[in-house]
């Protein structure tokens, strides 16, 4: 199936729906997001380096915090059986274009590395339809984009 994203924000810029190869999903704005705290409003490990690198590249705390509960469960020493690495499960390819010489094992350095591409991808400022090609992008999987997007409306 063809990939469409269609965003929609209500007036005061708090919904937004999105239908990722003809699945409807719905996803916070980051105004109503903020408003209930980011992901579930509770704490994770590592919230000040979300914090420090979601401000550095415009992308929301919440939504890196997200990606790091899917992609390792906030273990940084995990190593997926393709060979992804640490945190925010980099391949070794792509942490040579993010990772600046740093360690994949290196939670701050992997959390930046992940921001830094979800901005590049599309995910900074927060649009809905910006964040779900930016996810997409970071893994390749429409299941991946839905159970992230899951994750950070909690």
């Amino acid at each position: 199936m063809p990939e469409r994203v269609l965003s929609h924000r209500d007036e005061r810029g708090q919904a937004a729906a999105v239908l990722l190869a003809g699945l409807a999903v719905i996803v916070l704005g980051p105004r109503l997001l903020a408003a209930h705290g980011g992901a579930a409003g509770v704490s994770t490990p590592y919230e000040a380096e979300f914090r420090s690198a979601g401000a550095a590249h415009g992308v929301p705390p919440s939504l890196l915090q997200a990606v790091a509960s899917v992609e390792s469960g906030f273990n940084p020493r995990v190593q997926s059986s393709a060979g992804a690495q640490g945190l925010m499960q980099f391949m070794p390819g792509t942490w040579r274009t993010y990772g600046q010489g740093r360690s994949p094992w290196d939670p701050a350095a992997s959390i930046d590395a992940a921001a830094a591409k979800l901005a590049h991808d599309g995910a900074a400022g927060g649009d809905a339809g910006g964040i779900a090609r930016a996810l997409h992008a970071y893994n390749p999987s429409w299941p991946y984009v839905r159970t992230v997007l899951a994750r950070w409306r909690q």
